[in-house]
């Protein structure tokens, strides 16, 4: 079956600004106000296998677009890519590490279809693939550190009141609430200008402003300060849409425990409540059910709106005004400090973008001098990794004294010179991620198996694996090996599990290698560890 569609390729207009220079895929400079252009070189070719899957032969329609000789953007809009021909080189993705090459045509699972790709064709032609619809498959789209190419693979119009983000740790706000003109890391999560594909050019958009984010297979172009998820939230959660109606208190103060009344509002370890913005942790939450929410008031807590959002989809706001807390005793001695320092070449020159780690989750860029600014540390000594791709990474241990500032001068080589830092000499070797399917009560269909398996050297996206399993059957384990790390390092592992309704759970550690052929066991994304 033949469904031909409208176009989902966008030509770059020439005015974008061509920023490759060097290698053929660069990793490019945090600058949000410049969306960068195509490299240099194009991707390598690729060769068609007799056992790479044909659209001809799939059970869902046949889409097909038109491409043209040279660059260009395309994107894909279907639930599940899963079959592709008519490409004669390797798609480019923005993923953590900059542009990474990927192959569609025999691997088509590496395909995000909620992500647009840089193509580089010899000459015109005609690109087929087939999947089945995004509606009820796709939830999310992984953003990273940098610009992203975002595509809508839904046949309607995203809302952007619908459309959520999330960070690692939890966090989950409306792009609104958390975009921001700073061209520095602050308090911002992604930059205020989001770039719309319009015909060949892109229209400048600002994410704050009320409107519709993206059409019908939209492709767009968004700059986030850290890694994060985009939750499309095109159907609301099996409740309907979370409501608030009532709140028993309209003021109240640290402490006080305050009621909530509505309608969808979830179940605990599906509904969050926020205030101000923040998560109301689970120690503070007195008693959730679909109709009422009771929660106590969290010290240092600011007056602002209160809402719900159960599976990341966003309820309405109520206010809140918070009073001050009852008088507290005299202030007590400081028991944080603050790290300073300048990162530098080992000829001199100020390294900037360089990322600043530390082993309790705290890191920091470097600004255009060199220098980075780490406050609010617990007091003790930590472990903290400087990297910056082309440089090698140096690491070391620093001691915090509470009320003070510590300051820390980094040298950095080149990747040809030899290595800088603690750890001048280091060996490597492999460790292996093993994830494990469970189940969720006794029901088959809450039955999760393993999806996806990712993992990187902590502050380091350039060392990366990972890799996707297409199966929702059987017991066994499924296997990540990590070849050629750095032994002694702490590294991001990331499992993702989904069940036959598409539901997805994703749950991260940081597990610490310090010898050849560890292993890691994860059951479930509670954080059960072998």
């Amino acid at each position: 079956m033949l469904l031909r569609t409208r176009p989902f390729l966008i030509v770059l207009a020439a005015w974008l600004v061509l920023t490759a220079a060097g290698s053929a895929f660069p990793r490019e400079a945090l600058d949000p106000t410049r969306i960068p252009g195509m490299p240099a070189q194009p991707p390598p070719p690729l060769t068609r296998s007799p056992q790479a899957p044909d659209p001809a032969g799939s059970r869902w329609p046949v889409q097909q677009v038109q491409t043209s000789a040279g660059w260009q953007l395309i994107c894909f809009p279907v639930g599940r890519l899963e079959a592709l021909r008519g490409l004669d080189r390797m798609l480019l993705h923005r993923g953590p590490g900059g542009l990474q090459a990927i192959d569609p045509v025999n691997q088509p699972q590496q395909v995000d279809p909620g992500q647009a790709y840089l193509a580089y064709c010899d000459r015109p032609g005609l690109v087929e693939f087939s999947g089945p619809p995004a509606e009820g498959l796709v939830r999310t789209t992984r953003l990273y550190a940098g610009w992203n190419l975002v595509a809508s693979p839904f046949q309607g119009p995203v809302h952007r009141q619908n459309i959520t983000l999330t960070r690692p740790g939890g966090t989950t706000a409306r792009p609104a609430e958390v975009a921001g003109p700073e061209t520095s890391p602050g308090r911002a999560w992604v930059y205020s200008t989001l770039y719309a594909s319009r015909g060949s050019q892109w229209v400048a958009a600002d994410l704050r402003s009320p409107g519709e984010v993206f059409g019908p297979s939209q492709i767009g172009a968004v700059f986030c300060w850290s890694e994060m998820d985009l939750n499309w939230n095109q159907s609301s959660p099996p409740g309907g849409v979370p409501t608030l109606q009532k709140v028993n208190l309209p003021r109240a103060t640290p402490g006080q425990v305050v009621a909530l009344t509505g309608q969808g509002l979830g179940a605990p370890g599906h509904g969050v409540l926020t205030l101000a913005g923040l998560p109301v942790q689970p120690e503070d939450i007195v008693e959730w059910s679909p109709t009422r929410v009771k929660f106590r008031v969290p010290p240092g807590a600011s007056s602002g709106a209160l809402r719900v959002m159960v599976d990341r989809y966003p309820g309405n706001n109520l206010p809140l005004e918070v009073g001050s807390p009852p008088p507290q005793p005299a202030p007590t001695a400081p028991t944080t400090g603050t790290l300073v320092g300048q990162v530098v070449s080992s000829d001199g020159r100020m390294l900037a973008n360089a990322q600043v780690h530390l082993d309790d989750g705290q890191e920091s860029l470097s600004d255009l001098n060199g220098a980075f600014r780490i406050d609010h540390l617990p007091a003790g000594p930590m472990k903290a990794y400087i990297t910056l791709p082309g440089y090698k990474s140096a690491s070391g241990q620093v001691h915090i004294t509470a009320g003070a500032t510590r300051t820390l001068q980094v040298s950095l080589s080149p990747t040809t010179g030899p290595e800088v830092g603690a750890r001048s000499v280091e060996k490597s070797g492999s460790f292996t991620v093993l994830a494990y399917p469970f189940t969720v009560g006794q029901e088959q269909e809450n039955r999760y198996w393993v999806y996806r398996i990712e993992a990187w050297e902590y502050g380091n996206y350039s060392q990366r694996w990972e890799k996707t399993w297409w199966t929702d059957v059987g017991d066994a384990n499924f296997e990540l090996n990590c070849p050629g790390a750095p032994l002694g390092r702490s590294y991001a592992v990331v499992v993702t599990w989904h069940n036959q309704a598409g539901d997805e759970r994703t749950c991260r550690w940081t597990p610490e290698v310090h010898r050849d052929g560890e292993k890691f066991r994860y059951y479930n994304p509670l954080g059960s560890q072998g």
